[in-house]
């Protein structure tokens, strides 16, 4: 029965197929007793996307699973439904402090597919890369272009690193900023003097 389980579930996120039956049916495998099951559910979910959103709470209740690959791909998952996992945010910022440095640019860029965040969710983003390398800066900038800055917090986060010693990260900023439109112009002086170090 398991290994049926498993095929249908695999066969459900290959078809892409997402009736709301099928989406509650996958929804319902995330809690199943069996990590192989509540895996292949989220993997199939991801698979579907932005029409798996009905899915979005038992996705982010999985994000506390034992099983970190289960935990990975549910969270993959939700960067994949974006803004619709909206709600789940929070639970994906919390995993950049619980999760080992190596997985915290996975979990900023899930925030940055997801692509709405409240303010806890930027906090924790900004609280990660202060400690993190580039790879992580890059992830949450990223993240906060994505998220239109994450409000006057994150955009002036992204204003401080025009000035930073890595050209990768002021470009990283660059950008970010100029994907936040209107929403950044409270920067532009801090755009205008990065001019010279360009």
């Amino acid at each position: 029965a398991l290994e049926i389980r498993l095929a249908a579930a695999e066969a459900l996120g290959q078809i892409g197929v997402a009736t709301p039956e099928v989406v509650r049916g996958l929804a319902g495998l995330l809690s199943d007793a069996d990590v192989a099951s509540r895996l292949a559910a989220a993997r199939a979910l991801d698979a579907i996307g932005p029409a798996a959103v009905e899915a979005t709470q038992a996705l982010a209740a999985t994000l506390v699973d034992d099983d970190e690959y289960v935990v990975g791909a549910a969270a993959k998952a939700l960067g994949r439904i974006g803004k619709g996992a909206a709600a789940a945010a929070p639970a994906v910022a919390r995993l950049l402090g619980e999760f080992p440095s190596s997985m915290r640019p996975f979990f900023a860029t899930v925030l940055g597919e997801i692509g709405v965040l409240d303010q806890d969710s930027v906090r924790a983003l900004l609280n990660a890369a202060k400690g993190g390398g580039d790879r992580l800066r890059l992830a949450v900038i990223e993240a906060m272009g994505r998220a239109r800055g994450g409000g006057p917090e994150g955009l002036a986060f992204l204003a401080g690193l025009l000035r930073d010693r890595s050209e990768q990260i002021r470009r990283a900023a660059v950008s970010a900023l100029r994907a936040c439109g209107s929403d950044a112009a409270a920067t532009a002086a801090a755009i205008v003097d990065y001019l010279p170090w360009a």
